[in-house]
């Protein structure tokens, strides 16, 4: 079903290939499957460089994982910010710069790449 909807056929068709009863929630999921495929076909990077370039504005648009949060698409927009409930606490900080003395000393003082 996903190979059919890249390949550009109607989520709805692409869902009926599976055979048996077509769950709206599959077609939902498929749709938005479309969706995000046609955003990232559109090169938008570089008409917003030249915006930039240019000093005109550019559409801001949230920061992040495309996986996570594919709100960020169209990409070629300005970031405003960052969630800070997604930023590592404190304690993951500390926790992951732990991890990694750890590593480090496993691995005989340091030399990650020899």
């Amino acid at each position: 079903m996903v190979e059919a909807v890249i390949a550009g056929e109607a989520p709805e068709a692409a869902a009926a290939r599976g055979g048996g009863t077509v769950e709206a929630e599959t077609v939902a999921v498929l749709r938005q499957l479309a969706a995000i495929d046609r955003m990232l076909l559109e090169d938008n990077e570089l008409p917003a460089i030249l915006r930039a370039l240019d000093g005109r504005y550019i559409r801001p648009a949230p920061g992040g994982d495309l996986l996570r949060t594919p709100a960020i698409l169209p990409t070629g927009r300005n970031l405003h910010g960052f969630d800070p409930f997604r930023m590592p606490s404190a304690f993951a900080v500390e926790d992951g710069a732990q991890q990694a003395a750890r590593l480090l000393a496993r691995r005989g003082g340091g030399q990650l790449f020899s």
